[in-house]
């Protein structure tokens, strides 16, 4: 890290006194502020952390910022699992999704080469553990991964080449490497470009 901030604690709580204030500096000044503040929270000793909590409000705001670089560092942060638990109350799964549903598809779109935010090859590879860690885990309904399913397919139809290929490269070579997975999008073979993509990772993966 390039500075030596530490967050402040208060009655076990982390205090992020810019909050308040943040309607009064300029975008660039809060998205600075925002960063400083998630970045000494990712570099905090966790046993302070374990005595802390991270303000439920406070990420929620952070993960509607605009910036893809503050998206990237709280994406750090949420996936940390010790930082997680430290939030207060606790994130639920569906504002975590969408977070990472609208994250994703903006560093495939944008490829941003900044010190937090995922390339676009390096999205593509992070949706192949976020997609398997859904598959995996049977708490999660299945219309969850029929939705990001879709959400592939709209990316990959409104897409360049050059997105198209990463998509197929990084993200559905890698999932076909299960063949559970591989079937789950065998309906992609009926849609004629769909279908291209499909042959394509498939082909990689058998």
């Amino acid at each position: 890290m390039k500075h030596n901030q530490k967050p402040i604690h208060f009655n076990g709580q982390v205090s992020l006194k810019h909050i308040d204030k943040g309607i009064e500096m300029s975008d660039q000044s809060k998205i600075a502020s925002d960063l400083l503040e998630i970045e000494a929270l990712l570099q905090c000793d966790m046993t302070n952390l374990a005595t802390s909590s991270i303000p439920l409000h406070t990420v929620e705001i952070w993960m509607e910022s605009e910036s893809i670089e503050v998206m990237g560092a709280v994406a750090e942060l949420i996936s940390s699992c010790g930082h997680f638990k430290q939030i207060m109350p606790p994130l639920e799964f569906e504002p975590y999704h969408r977070f990472f549903l609208r994250y994703y598809e903006r560093c495939l779109l944008e490829d941003p080469q900044g010190k937090w935010a995922h390339s676009r090859y390096s999205a593509g590879w992070d949706i192949v553990r976020w997609f398997i860690g859904l598959w995996d885990n049977p708490s999660i309904p299945r219309n969850i991964i029929e939705d990001l399913k879709k959400w592939l397919a709209r990316i990959y139809l409104a897409s360049n080449d050059s997105l198209r290929t990463c998509l197929v490269t990084a993200t559905l070579e890698h999932l076909f490497e299960n063949p559970d997975v591989r079937n789950f999008f065998l309906d992609w073979k009926k849609d004629p470009v769909l279908g291209i993509a499909f042959g394509q990772a498939a082909e990689w993966s058998e």
